[in-house]
């Protein structure tokens, strides 16, 4: 009985962690609509889930949602920040656009 309670749970978390892709879609899909200025390569890579050198705070979190882990250091001898996400970490420079992508 306690095995089907634990799968049970797993199955729920699995459906509702999928749930959300779908909408962080609608999103980018929403934000690219309503910023028709948009350079088109950053357009592009807001609707594909990417984060491109250039993008601003805004466009990477339309673009990417909000990251799992912040820091702020140093590059070439200016503040930065660090955006973490599953796959990659943006570098956001001190006039708050990205400067990296790795």
């Amino acid at each position: 009985m306690r095995q089907k309670k634990i799968i049970a749970v797993f199955f729920i978390l699995a459906l509702s962690v999928s749930a959300c892709a779908p909408a962080l879609q609608d999103y980018r899909e929403d934000y690219v609509k309503s910023h028709p200025d948009l350079d088109p390569r950053i357009r592009e890579a807001i609707l594909k889930g990417e984060a491109v050198v250039g993008m601003t705070q805004e466009q990477v979190m339309a673009s990417c949602g909000a990251p799992n882990l912040t820091t702020r250091g140093q590059e070439a001898g200016k503040y930065c920040d660090y955006w973490g996400y599953k796959r990659f970490t943006v570098t956001i420079g001190p006039d708050g656009k990205v400067i990296n992508v790795k």
